[in-house]
């Protein structure tokens, strides 16, 4: 796979991204005992777990200055400004149902802006990736949003976090066909995978409603360096890349249409 020469971090989380992968890849379609984290719905399995320590082990003697917060062990503190976020299987529900759906995703924060940061297929080796002012890329190729402005023609992606998917599931999609008439709005159990088919223009939109830090701040770069608009609920410019809860387009004049339906409809 080529990876732009540019690109300071990206091979090493590559490298790290596949060695996870092979693991995950090894595991998928078989019975897998789960193990509940804060919920029924949410839950790891052996794979999760294995495949982060596959990660880390790259990412820990590439960088070890670097803190780490990973979704299986935890933080591990370093004193740096800098910290790597590790989501070695984002969207277990799929994996553990058979459903190839589901990421590895690698990002380097300074502070809470994201400067690099990889989101992994393992079942179809494709890596999206960008690092800050570098531009966004699939295996190699550059990748841009679409200029899609007509709802019609928009499909949006809708995820949200374990404790208050159901509550905004259904009142967000319905509101969001009623008032906008979109095509499709999709909720694919893996929202990185669906923030990629926004920076690749694929998809026109996708909301994040409350997933974990780690599930959303490789998605903030790569659709950033690929054009993308993301804004908190009220609308104002991104400033914190660790936040949840956010509107990422193509940056046409539906993006506050979007916003307009939700924060109309949204349950605190």
């Amino acid at each position: 796979m080529k990876i732009n020469p540019q690109m300071q971090y990206i091979p090493v989380f590559l490298e790290a991204a596949k060695a996870g992968g092979k693991i995950v890849r090894e595991y998928f379609g078989k019975n897998l005992e789960t193990i509940a984290k804060t919920s029924a719905a949410d839950f790891r399995t052996k794979a999760d777990v294995e495949s982060e320590t596959a990660i880390l082990a790259i990412l820990e003697k590439a960088y070890p200055e670097f803190d780490i917060l990973s979704e299986e062990r935890g933080e591990t503190l370093n004193g740096s400004e800098y910290t790597i976020v590790v989501d070695p299987l984002d969207g277990t529900n799929n994996f553990v149902s058979g459903i190839p759906n589901f990421t590895i995703l690698i990002t380097l924060l300074r502070g809470k802006h994201a400067i690099a940061g990889l989101i992994y297929h393992p079942m179809i080796d494709a890596a999206y990736y960008a690092e800050d002012g570098k531009g966004a890329f699939l295996n190699g190729a550059p990748i841009r949003v679409n200029n899609e402005s007509d709802a019609t023609h928009a499909a949006l992606s809708f995820t949200a976090g374990y404790g208050n998917y159901a509550q905004q599931a259904g009142i967000v999609t319905s509101a969001l066909y009623d008032n906008l008439h979109l095509k499709r709005v999709l909720s694919n159990w893996s929202g990185a995978a669906d923030a990629c088919l926004v920076a690749c223009g694929k998809l026109e939109a996708i909301i994040n409603d409350g997933n974990e830090a780690y599930d959303v701040v490789a998605s903030k770069i790569i659709g950033r360096e690929a054009g993308a608009k993301i804004t908190d609920i009220n609308g104002n410019p991104e400033q914190d890349d660790t936040n949840t809860v956010f509107l990422m387009s193509n940056g046409t004049s539906l993006h506050e249409k979007i916003l307009e339906s939700w924060r109309k409809v949204r349950q605190p």
